[in-house]
């Protein structure tokens, strides 16, 4: 899903292994966190825009119970 501003939204489920390495949140050791959130880009990089930055969750069947 691609915004006005150039920022992709990508399921973490068809993130590159290149991408993944760029992404910088602790949950990123935890495939079920990748699974569970999709992730802002731009211009092929983690996007850098305020509003952009976070990850943006689908489950929260990553966290503990």
């Amino acid at each position: 899903m691609k915004n006005k501003n150039g920022n992709y939204l990508i399921k973490g489920i068809n993130l590159t292994n290149e991408q993944k390495t760029l992404l910088k949140f602790n949950g990123m050791k935890n495939p079920l966190f990748i699974t569970n959130h999709s992730f802002w880009f731009k211009d092929g990089k983690p996007s850098t825009e305020i509003g952009f930055i976070y990850p943006v969750s689908h489950s929260f069947s990553h966290l503990p119970k």
